[in-house]
């Protein structure tokens, strides 16, 4: 019975949930947490947040199920809800002093050599000061595991357009990174940067 019901579309899962089935919208859930956490993500810098947006979200998008009119986009309507409770978390929270992601991700993380550990600072700083959209589109792809065609589902653009944002969105992130580590400079660059 689970299989039937892990094979059943979006669209079928909702109207299941509209006719009674409650329990059904947790499969909703299962699929899409990947997707909403990494759009939360994108729009928060600590995870914490992003986790309590997700939820959320979630809850919002089961109280107002009812509203949804057409069931098959349900992917898409759901990450609109979880951008904007992420801005009105934003703006409820913006004069609280967040608690450090460092300090947050040696809570749950094992110790992690001081040289990765600092390229993955640096690749996070850099991923989060790029456009929102590009920072979606990383985090869906890398960190939620979404298919081009999941991502073009919850954007609401065609597949071609997807995998042409994702392959953006990449080459901004490399050049941006890559103007942090000094290795990767050429030598001409570096000694401009040393006269300074």
């Amino acid at each position: 019975m689970l299989a039937l019901l892990w094979s059943r579309s979006d669209e079928q899962l909702v109207r299941r949930v509209l006719a009674g089935r409650r329990n059904d919208f947790g499969f909703l859930v299962q699929r899409h947490l990947p997707a909403v956490l990494s759009v939360a993500r994108g729009h928060l810098k600590n995870t914490s947040d992003a986790d309590d947006v997700a939820q959320e979200s979630f809850l919002a998008a089961y109280q107002k199920l009812d509203t949804l009119r057409t069931p098959e986009k349900f992917a898409g309507w759901l990450l609109a809800i979880v951008r904007n409770t992420a801005l009105n978390w934003q703006r409820r929270h913006k004069d609280e002093v967040p608690l450090e992601e460092g300090v947050l991700a040696s809570l749950h993380q094992e110790t992690v050599a001081p040289d990765r550990k600092e390229m993955q600072e640096m690749l996070h700083k850099t991923l989060m000061e790029l456009p929102l959209e590009s920072r979606e589109v990383l985090l869906m792809h890398y960190y939620g595991g979404c298919s081009l065609r999941e991502i073009a589902a919850a954007s609401g653009i065609s597949r071609d357009a997807a995998a042409k944002r994702l392959q953006r969105s990449r080459e901004a992130l490399g050049v941006e990174f890559l103007k942090l580590v000094p290795e990767a400079r050429p030598a001409s660059e570096l000694k401009q940067t040393a006269r300074m």
